[in-house]
């Protein structure tokens, strides 16, 4: 069971971070395209 709890946060932890990632990418993609204009 406690196993589990751990792989469960683990798994969250890993989204959370993937998201971050994800939303970086698009930030930057959106100020480059500004810049082009």
């Amino acid at each position: 069971m406690r196993s589990e709890i751990e792989l469960l946060r683990r798994r969250k932890k890993h989204i959370s971070d993937y998201a971050q990632k994800e939303l970086r990418d698009r930030v930057e993609a959106a100020l480059r395209a500004l810049q082009r204009i």
